[in-house]
């Protein structure tokens, strides 16, 4: 069964892992999803080895249908989505610990 972790527990756990100060990681945990985000904002890719890629993927305009009324067309304007691919590492990792 999965558990959620959330942020806070996440800086705990790297707390944990290198003996700091919780208080002290949590501004840099913070700095670095907040750089992650910006990249990805500013529409780049961001390649971390053996982990994954973060990425933005655009989708284009369409026309769908509306679930309550599905013979009525609406538009769907382009947007631009989040994306991250897990590296070749990381998913051999999960799939040898949930196998």
């Amino acid at each position: 069964m999965t558990k959620t972790i959330t942020k806070k527990e996440f800086i705990k756990y790297v707390a944990d892992l290198t003996s700091k100060d919780p208080k002290e990681l949590a501004p840099l945990v913070q700095t670095v999803f907040e750089a992650i985000g910006e990249v990805m904002v500013d529409g780049n890719r961001l390649e971390i080895r053996n982990f994954g890629v973060f990425s933005v993927r655009k989708k284009n305009a369409r026309i769908g249908c509306d679930p309550n009324n599905p013979k009525e067309k609406i538009d769907i304007p382009a947007t631009a989505v989040p994306i991250f691919k897990a590296g070749k590492l990381l998913k051999q990792r999960v799939k040898e610990k949930n196998s």
